[in-house]
């Protein structure tokens, strides 16, 4: 990922403001790179259109950096952004004032191979389906700042995506739909609009229209006549309208401030409403990290004799923390050869740099009785394609096989 520097920050005098502020940084890191940091340099970050307009109004600066970016605004600008956030504030349900105003980017894939080693599910197709990460779910943990609801980024996180129109099917009691942005509110029907038309029995479908809305996170919700919340056939469903990027994969939400007094996360400011002494309308300079963790597969190795004329004898393969089982009967190979098969105990990250060490060693019998010794003091890891899905293993995990001719 080029770094793309979108000013040159200087600073005044040691006593004065610095004439830019950071706002935030995000980072992608990925377990399948080397640690400690597991840096990561394949997604590169777009804002939504939206948020690009919002970004100009305010003055923000977007700074795409080797594994990720980072947000600058000129300190001159925080008071009108605290201005924009007072002035865009609703009151809650609970009498005190609700800030739901965030910018939207969308991370696209710089490398093909990336859902193949990643612990996603082996049949993700990004254009169907996008993880949503949002500082609403940001914690802090040993590894850092994390934007994922979990440990890192995985499929419970995933999904379905859609343009700006969405064709939905209704269930046969249901009066009317709604689609709700990520505070709760309507936002279809427009306020003082007609209901969304809905077809006739026998299909009872609705064409949702959200072409006039921001990208992000909405939630459809089926209504009875009673105006009651309809559990069934899928709803409420969330889905996530993102612009139609090839290689899309992951929507990001930052919310400038905490939502309502309650929200969980960690935010770029403090609520202007009731900001800590001192820390009034200052950015906070959070490092968030958006992590990653590598697919775990089964691994299998396949050893075949180049020599037709011997054959292998008393085969194992050694490696410090791992048994492999085998081998079994000689396995027939497409080729026409055939090879011997061992299988990992236990599941195994694939990794960009292996650190994984296993050894062959055995016999090779010839005809006339003579034998050879077999060794290999490092077989070569497991790549990170293909991997083949298998019904008795995880559905984020799969066999990668690997062929050792010897």
């Amino acid at each position: 990922m080029a770094t793309h520097p979108a000013h040159r920050l200087t600073l005044g005098a040691a006593d004065a403001t610095p004439p830019l502020r950071k706002l935030c940084s995000v980072a992608v890191t990925h377990t399948f790179y080397l640690p400690p940091l597991h840096a990561c340099a394949d997604l590169s970050v777009e804002a939504t259109p939206a948020c690009q307009a919002l970004m100009a109004q305010l003055g923000i600066a977007l700074r795409q950096d080797a594994t990720g970016f980072s947000l600058f605004i000129p300190a001159a600008k925080l008071p009108a952004l605290q201005a924009y956030l007072l002035d865009g504030a609703r009151v809650g349900p609970d009498g005190h004032l609700e800030f739901w105003q965030r910018l939207t980017f969308s991370l696209r894939l710089n490398n093909p191979d990336f859902v193949g080693f990643t612990s996603l599910p082996l049949d993700l197709v990004t254009s169907g389906r996008n993880l949503y990460a949002s500082n609403a779910d940001a914690h802090y943990t040993d590894q850092g700042l994390l934007l994922s609801a979990g440990a890192a980024m995985l499929g419970d996180a995933l999904l379905r995506v859609t343009g700006p129109e969405l064709p939905v099917t209704l269930p046969e009691d249901v009066a009317a739909v709604q689609v709700k942005d990520i505070s709760g509110a309507v936002v279809l029907p427009a306020p003082g609009a007609k209901p969304i038309y809905i077809s006739p029995p026998p299909y009872r479908q609705a064409l949702l229209d959200l072409g006039s809305l921001p990208h992000g996170r909405y939630r459809i919700v089926a209504l009875t006549d009673a105006g009651r919340a309809c559990g069934v056939g899928g709803y409420p469903r969330d889905v996530l309208y993102t612009p139609q990027q090839s290689g899309a994969l992951v929507l990001l939400d930052l919310f400038f401030t905490r939502p309502t007094r309650g929200s969980a996360g960690q935010y770029l400011f403090e609520r202007p409403d009731s900001p800590p002494a001192g820390v009034g309308g200052q950015p906070l300079d959070l490092p968030y990290l958006l992590p990653f963790i590598a697919r775990l597969t089964q691994w299998r190795y396949f050893v075949i004799s180049q020599d037709p004329g011997t054959r292998l004898a008393d085969l194992r393969i050694d490696g410090e923390g791992v048994t492999f089982s085998g081998p079994g009967k000689p396995v027939p190979l497409p080729s026409g050869h055939s090879a011997v098969v061992f299988t990992a105990d236990r599941l195994l990250p694939l990794q960009h740099k292996p650190t994984l060490l296993f050894k062959l060693h055995g016999k090779r019998l010839h005809s006339d009785s003579h034998e050879n010794h077999v060794r290999i003091s490092r077989l070569p890891a497991a790549s990170s394609t293909p991997v083949w899905p298998d019904g008795e293993l995880p559905p984020v995990s799969g066999v990668s096989e690997i062929f050792v001719y010897v």
